[in-house]
């Protein structure tokens, strides 16, 4: 079962640093993936437009240079239900060549998040 949702890149910029793109989860994914807010999760580099978002049970060492763990984000608007969202590492980021506002897709196949750049 493979759903692909299409979603636009976003950026923070704080005070000091460098922008960080980020993009949201849908209420779609949230429910198929049972994600939550505070997860634990982790990309990886897995092709030239192409980023793999899995869930990582527990904290870890890791040595791999193409993987990054981070913790899944909320917003909470008043009177609107939560939306998850994760920010992409900007070497990551970088290597895929992801820009604010660029259109990406995210595809769920059963067992993992592929967030993919549109050609």
């Amino acid at each position: 079962m493979k759903t692909s949702l299409p979603l636009k890149v976003q950026s923070i910029k704080s005070k000091g640093q460098k922008q960080r793109p980020y993009v949201y989860l849908s209420a779609d994914l949230v429910e198929k993936t049972g994600l939550k807010q505070k997860d634990l999760v982790e990309w990886e580099l897995i092709g030239r437009r192409k980023l793999r978002l899995d869930r990582v049970l527990r904290k870890k060492r890791c040595s791999d240079p193409q993987t990054y763990p981070l913790k899944l984000q909320a917003i909470k608007s008043k009177g609107q239900k939560t939306r998850l969202y994760v920010y992409v590492p900007v070497p990551l980021a970088a290597a895929i060549r992801l820009r604010h506002g660029e259109p990406v897709r995210w595809e769920y196949d059963g067992t993992a998040l592929l967030m993919l750049r549109n050609a």
